[in-house]
């Protein structure tokens, strides 16, 4: 009825407080939960229903740039989910923004004009005690160094990447080109990583950003934080225009080469 494509998740919970977007999931047994999630979790009556970000809108009279999201999109959901939903139910609404590139440095366009890459030292293997070059360095381990330790896994680098940081600059940047200086250009919000899934063929970071009036994001950068904080990945993309009741959710992945 309103022209555009839906997906509903479900929303597991352990305390009713905080919930875990999950895909609808039909267990074997009772307590029996999606991977990751043990028996103490259940499904609530709080469902998600999200649409993905994966198409470019021209600019307007009301948009002066080309957009992958405006408040006006979800209008009228929420009056026709209001009259069907079972009224023990309790819906949240979402803008899925999913980000998709390689360990490889390379720049990846997915549908919507949106790019991303890894940024900056990126290590890409276990530290040996027999290792000769370290992140592209031509110096090699050294027993009395203070900084390096023999059980430092990969796993643990990218789980240090916690940092999130979403901004309104590098408008038109495919990453690759003079509008990219390395670096988010006009941040504007920052947080913390809702949850982070290290695989063997892929790491998933998800950020949910509650409902905001906010107009003209456009980059996005994950960083480990520090003194300063180190970008490890950056994306760009169309505007996305935040307002009304729905949250932004970002799923970026990585996958491990």
């Amino acid at each position: 009825m309103l022209g555009r494509t839906f997906e509903f998740i479900d929303m597991y919970t352990d305390d009713y407080i905080t919930f875990d977007l999950q895909n609808w999931f039909v267990g074997l047994y009772e307590g029996h939960n999606p991977p990751g999630l043990d028996s103490s979790y259940y499904k609530s009556p709080h469902f998600g229903i999200q649409t993905k970000l994966n198409i470019k809108y021209p600019a307007t009279t009301t948009w002066v740039n080309d957009f992958l999201w405006t408040p006006s999109m979800f209008s009228n959901l929420d009056s026709y989910i209001e009259k069907t939903r079972p009224i023990n139910t309790v819906p949240h609404y979402y803008a899925l923004l999913e980000p998709i590139t390689d360990e490889n440095n390379e720049v990846t366009e997915t549908a919507g004009e949106i790019y991303t890459k890894i940024v900056g030292d990126w290590t890409t293997t276990k530290v040996r005690f027999d290792e000769s070059e370290v992140l592209g360095s031509e110096e090699g381990e050294n027993f009395d160094e203070t900084d390096v330790f023999f059980d430092q896994s990969q796993d643990a680098f990218y789980e240090a990447i916690t940092g999130w940081v979403l901004g309104t600059g590098s408008k038109g940047s495919t990453l690759e080109d003079s509008l990219w200086d390395d670096d988010l250009e006009t941040p504007v919000l920052s947080g913390t990583v809702d949850k982070l899934t290290v695989s063997s063929n892929k790491i998933v970071w998800e950020i949910i950003v509650s409902a905001t009036t906010l107009s003209g994001i456009s980059e996005l950068g994950l960083y480990t934080p520090g003194t300063p904080d180190v970008l490890r990945v950056a994306c760009a993309f169309p505007d996305i225009n935040l307002g009304g009741n729905v949250d932004l959710r970002i799923i970026v992945t990585v996958n491990r080469i």
